[in-house]
């Protein structure tokens, strides 16, 4: 275990000591792309949660998912 750490250490020091500079530019259209995915990735992240909540909240209750849901139509 304690090579194991001493590689990963050496290895993260090798990395940061070799690296360059990248020479690269973001514009205002890459830094849009970026915030949008991770807005995106929040939402999807809620709506998962939300969906195994109402499936273990309708488990506990005893009820089917079917009849959780809300789209119930009269």
């Amino acid at each position: 275990m304690k090579n194991l750490i001493d590689s990963c250490v050496v290895l993260a020091a090798f990395t940061v000591i070799s690296t360059s500079p990248a020479y690269a530019y973001l514009d205002p259209g890459s830094a849009s792309l970026i915030i949008q995915g991770i807005i995106g990735t929040i939402a999807a992240a809620g709506f998962v949660f939300r969906s195994y909540l109402y499936r273990f909240m309708a488990m506990i209750r005893g009820k089917s998912a079917k009849d959780n849901s809300t789209d119930q139509k009269d």
